[in-house]
């Protein structure tokens, strides 16, 4: 490493008032990026977990993020939909909320988290899910609408007239 930072260190053939500038410049985008480095968390995303475990029907069971489409809740239990299962599961909502990645799944609801990568569609008031041939339609609550919305950010190409 250190050859490597001496090779971009060295002066080019620009003169040495603009050479010490250029040298300076990368050195502070080197201790930059180091310090960004160090900010990390331990456990980044390469090494975060890709599913979780639940307890039902008597056992604990493996579910992965990548599988799980959308989940239910009905006061102290949820209901997990996955692309191949129906899961039921003793837990109010906002438990299972806590142990999903937020970067995959969203609250659009009181009762329903959806993940964010399977939504068809956004309507007004409504979210639609492919499951199998059927679309689901799941109510995108009013105070969870604008966060949900904007965590799409770039990706959303729009006219100027119309609002979700």
């Amino acid at each position: 490493m250190n050859n490597s930072l001496a090779q971009l260190t060295e002066p080019a053939h620009h003169g040495p008032t603009n050479d010490s500038l250029i040298i300076q410049n990368l050195r502070q985008q080197l201790a930059d990026a180091l310090q960004l480095l160090g900010r990390l968390p331990e456990s980044s995303q390469s090494t975060m977990e890709d599913h979780i475990y639940i307890t039902t029907n008597r056992r604990l069971q493996k579910v992965y993020f990548q599988d799980i489409l959308w989940i239910e809740s009905d006061r102290n239990y949820v209901t997990i939909y996955t692309s191949t299962q129906v899961y039921a599961v003793h837990l109010p909502i906002s438990k299972v909320e806590e142990k999903l990645p937020k970067s995959l799944f969203s609250r659009i609801h009181k009762s329903f988290i959806v993940a964010s990568r399977k939504v068809d569609f956004i309507r007004r008031n409504q979210v639609g899910l492919r499951r199998e041939h059927e679309t689901k339609l799941i109510p995108l609550g009013a105070q969870f609408k604008k966060s949900f919305i904007q965590s799409f950010g770039r990706t959303i190409l729009k006219h100027k007239s119309y609002n979700y």
